[in-house]
């Protein structure tokens, strides 16, 4: 993402914009890895389909995302981009957190399947994310403040009380 904005930066004569810019972002994320730092890593589920069941991989931006922010992959063995699963694998992996990305029209009827998957630990205590502004979903100018989302579903208890890029 960085060099794509440098690039297109260059493109289009905007080669300082683009510099603040990424600084900007490159303070983000060394603030969520300072949050991450000396926590457990948590096996999180970031899912971006159901049918199939598709699983945003070690190779995404999501999946980079992901690790940076504190998780651990579920879908690190599977590899790639996006993986396709099955429930099954998802059952077997046990993630303690799953972050839902595959909401837009079908939100009440994933909301419902979540709550019939009760023995996940993730939907056990409560840790199932729906991102409605679908804002994880487009890589670009907002990669810090996406990790900072991430990283505030997988370890709010070190983002408590400090009011910064609180999610909506």
């Amino acid at each position: 993402v960085l060099s794509s904005i440098r690039a297109i930066a260059e493109i289009v004569g905007a080669g300082d914009a683009s510099e603040r810019l990424i600084a900007g972002i490159e303070t983000e994320l060394k603030a969520v890895a300072a949050k991450a730092e000396g926590r457990p890593r948590v096996l999180t589920a970031v899912v971006v389909g159901h049918d199939p069941l598709v699983l945003a991989g070690p190779q995404s931006y999501l999946g980079e995302l992901l690790v940076r922010a504190g998780g651990a992959n579920v879908a690190e063995s599977l590899g790639g981009k996006w993986p396709r699963a099955s429930w099954e694998f998802l059952f077997a992996t046990q993630p303690q957190v799953i972050v839902d990305l595959s909401m837009g029209s079908e939100a009440p009827v994933v909301a419902t399947r979540w709550r019939q998957l009760a023995d996940l630990p993730a939907v056990k205590s409560g840790r199932v994310y729906f991102d409605a502004s679908l804002v994880l979903l487009h890589p670009g100018p907002r990669l810090g403040s996406q990790a900072v989302l991430l990283s505030r579903f997988l370890h709010p208890e070190a983002w408590q009380g400090t009011g910064e890029n609180k999610p909506d």
